[in-house]
């Protein structure tokens, strides 16, 4: 395990600008509200940290437990840790774009005065208080150019708080997260990677981005189906636990390919490939290297601190009692596995096995709203979840299902087949 010293002190500057819009204090990446010593920071001996990478995981700690979704963190994409303030968007959601404008106009002064700040000509104290401020901010940056290219637009970002968001993914995992770890240590790889949802989908099994990739682990429509099965009957990527599966299979051969595991874990959202080439381009394996050198085309921010969040997940999760006090569990999922011998009308299936509707469901995400709105029949093949407790008498109830109501094919409807199809 290795061990970071995460002691982080106690600092809150408040922000005095712009009197019309209301504004949080102002508190740095670095510096976080505590009032005791801070857990450790221990993580597998396969997820390394680099000392560079430091600031970032403690950027994103502080994204997942100090500010819900209702603050925008305005900061430097480049150096997360350079945080200029933080705004209450539920007051004043449209106060972002004029923030960042009031941080650009500030960051091309300072560029204009840099080199006479550099050469002496100027003293920093005499700049206007917030010049000051922000000047103070790039105080261990050493970049020639550092002023200028910190005030360009894409480098002023917003990073929407995450603490109320993350307690409910932390109750969520307690269905999904025990049987989760399990499935990575049966593939022999660190079972701390089945903590990637909290990066992902928060634990949501039914969620698809704007991307198009979907599920808790968000494959994209490609990718899923090269380890699951996606139709317009079934979509595994739905699943937690068969896409779980999947997600083992596809973090074991980016590590196949790429030797590391930091590398690997970027991969996840950047692609085996993509990751290859940025470390020929940079000419290095070192992950805070290639995010600080690597000026790939879409390698962006999501790219860049993937890793890093992830780190901060795991370190919040497994420090929940400390960070996000009385955040509860929720029940580990139970349920017994039937593989369906005819197809069958889902209501039919419910109704007749004396299953609730919403149970078979949340047990049974891959299943399409084909399937659940009675356009398609639960398909032959298919491995149904069930509640524990419609185990000792399935096979019984399944034998008393009438006839009619089992079938030898998949129903088809050319309307709605046409629709699925566009």
């Amino acid at each position: 395990m290795c061990r970071v010293n995460a002691k982080i002190e106690t600092l809150v500057k408040l922000s005095t600008f712009l009197a019309a819009i209301f504004i949080l204090p102002l508190v740095h990446a670095e510096e976080a509200l505590v009032t005791k010593a801070l857990p450790p920071m221990e993580f597998p001996a396969e997820f390394p940290m680099e000392e560079e990478l430091l600031p970032r995981v403690r950027f994103w700690v502080n994204i997942y437990t100090l500010y819900d979704s209702k603050k925008t963190v305005v900061h430097n994409d480049k150096y997360p840790e350079i945080v200029y303030t933080v705004i209450d968007t539920e007051k004043n959601p449209h106060s972002f774009l004029k923030i960042k404008r009031h941080y650009i106009h500030i960051l091309n002064n300072l560029a204009s005065k840099q080199q006479r700040l550099e050469s002496g000509a100027l003293k920093p104290e005499k700049l206007p208080k917030e010049e000051f401020e922000v000047y103070q901010l790039y105080a261990k940056i050493h970049a020639p150019e550092k002023f200028a290219e910190a005030a360009d637009p894409k480098h002023v970002h917003g990073q929407s708080g995450l603490k109320d968001t993350f307690a409910e993914s932390l109750f969520i995992s307690g269905r999904y997260l025990p049987r989760m770890l399990k499935v990575f240590e049966n593939f022999g790889l660190p079972a701390d990677l089945a903590y990637l949802p909290f990066v992902e989908s928060g634990f949501h099994s039914v969620v698809r981005s704007t991307v198009g990739a979907a599920g808790m682990w968000q494959f994209m429509p490609y990718t899923g189906k090269l380890f699951l099965r996606v139709d317009e009957v079934v979509d595994e990527r739905n699943d937690p636990m068969r896409a779980a599966e999947a997600a083992a299979r596809l973090m074991k051969q980016n590590f196949d390919f790429l030797k590391d595991w930091p590398l690997a874990i970027t991969a996840y959202n950047h692609g085996a490939n993509g990751i290859a080439n940025a470390t020929r381009v940079v000419g290095t394996r070192s992950i805070a290297s290639i995010i600080r050198h690597y000026d790939g085309k879409s390698f962006g921010f999501a790219s860049e601190n993937y890793y890093a969040s992830f780190l901060g997940a795991i370190y919040v999760a497994k420090n929940a009692d400390y960070f996000l006090q009385n955040t509860a569990r929720a029940k580990k999922l139970e349920f017994d596995e039937f593989v369906m011998p005819d197809f069958i009308d889902q209501k039919d299936f419910v109704s007749n096995m004396g299953i609730k509707a919403e149970d078979f469901r949340e047990l049974n995400p891959a299943l399409t709203d084909l399937v659940y709105t009675g356009l398609r029949y639960i398909p032959v093949g298919y491995t149904v979840r069930v509640p524990v407790e419609s185990r000792e008498d399935f096979l019984t109830k399944y034998e008393k299902i009438p006839a009619i109501l089992k079938h030898d094919e998949q129903k088809i409807d050319v309307a709605s087949a046409d629709e699925a199809l566009q």
